[in-house]
């Protein structure tokens, strides 16, 4: 598995934008999967596939899962090659911080987030986390394929 992200009806533009990253980088770098996890709909996961489609990749390299329990959801984290939190420049980006972060970041494994809000006051890009800049889908892709191509 590639990456994690969390998904919702809420924050549908945000996966779309992921999946648009991750068609980018999965060219660049064979085997990765996006696992989406969280609510999903039937009408949330037609449009999903959707968009799996106009990006480009094949249905088997994007996993939505829907709800899962904590301990798969722990054991999802702990077999990812990157958790990823993907932030637009949006007020709503700007005026929050994602508690997903803080999960991902104590699951051990690397997180790729983008510099919008409160972000860059606590994560230094190649320090503590792998921080693209907002709305940049080449740069967001670019950290995917830095984190699995250096993987262990």
């Amino acid at each position: 598995m590639c990456c994690g992200a969390a998904i919702s009806a809420g924050y549908f533009d945000s996966v779309t934008w992921l999946i648009r990253c991750c068609a980018i980088a999965f060219k660049r770098v064979e085997g990765l999967k996006l696992v989406l996890v969280g609510s999903l709909t039937d009408s949330l996961r037609l449009r999903l596939l959707g968009e799996i489609r106009a990006a480009g990749l094949p249905e088997d390299r994007v996993i939505p899962t829907g709800y899962v329990s904590r301990q798969e959801l722990w054991t999802l984290y702990a077999g990812a090659v990157a958790l990823l939190a993907p932030l637009d420049s949006s007020e709503r980006s700007r005026a929050r911080f994602p508690w997903k972060i803080a999960e991902y970041l104590a699951a051990g494994r690397p997180v790729i987030t983008n510099g919008v809000g409160e972000i860059p006051r606590y994560f230094t890009d190649g320090e503590n986390a792998l921080v693209a800049r907002p709305d940049d889908e080449e740069d967001f892709a670019s950290k995917i394929e830095l984190v699995a191509k250096n993987r262990p």
